[in-house]
């Protein structure tokens, strides 16, 4: 196979999916299961183990979510240079995600759960369900159809003289195709 390499200024272009596949139910609504969860006990009085409770199952929420996509998209195999290791600045850097917020929640987690450190309070776990939900909105397209090829066009170019169209094909294992 040979290596061709792009301008990451192709990944600003217009984008029109061209073909796909869908994808089972089954990778988008867990997520939700587990946001519904959480927003059950912040609708009642909580306590702080509660919160604690609420900000894993955040995590938790959008932690599969991330999972999912990666399975059925393999972001880090995609032959960009010098992208980013992390999985959230990868994502960050194709567009998909801002990931400011999520980090924030991860920053809380993981002392909230690893150093039995006190959770954010009632409010700022209310803004941390309502940023999951979101999350998961705005991701809920790409599992609902996996697309198999697209193409590119630059902005702007009414004429469209030229443009770019990518097909791969990428064999998935288990239920997920």
């Amino acid at each position: 196979m040979v290596e061709r390499w792009l301008s990451p200024e192709i990944l600003k272009w217009q984008t029109e999916s061209d073909s796909g596949w869908q994808v089972q139910d089954d990778l988008r609504s867990r997520s939700y299961e587990i946001l519904a969860h959480a927003e059950q006990v912040l609708g009642q009085p909580t306590s702080e183990l509660a919160l604690v409770d609420v900000i894993t199952s955040l995590r938790r929420a959008i932690d599969r979510r991330l999972r999912a996509l990666n399975t059925l998209y393999s972001f880090r195999d995609i032959p960009i240079r010098d992208k980013p290791r992390d999985l959230l600045l990868l994502l960050e850097s194709l567009g998909i995600i801002r990931s400011h917020m999520l980090q924030k929640l991860i920053d809380i987690r993981n002392p909230v759960e690893h150093e039995d450190v006190a959770p954010p309070d009632h409010e700022a776990c209310k803004v941390f369900a309502e940023f999951t939900w979101y999350f998961l909105k705005s991701t809920d397209r790409m599992l609902r159809e996996v697309t198999s090829s697209f193409v590119l066009n630059p902005a702007g170019d009414d004429e469209k003289y030229y443009g770019l169209g990518i097909e791969y094909v990428r064999k998935i294992t288990g239920s997920h195709a």
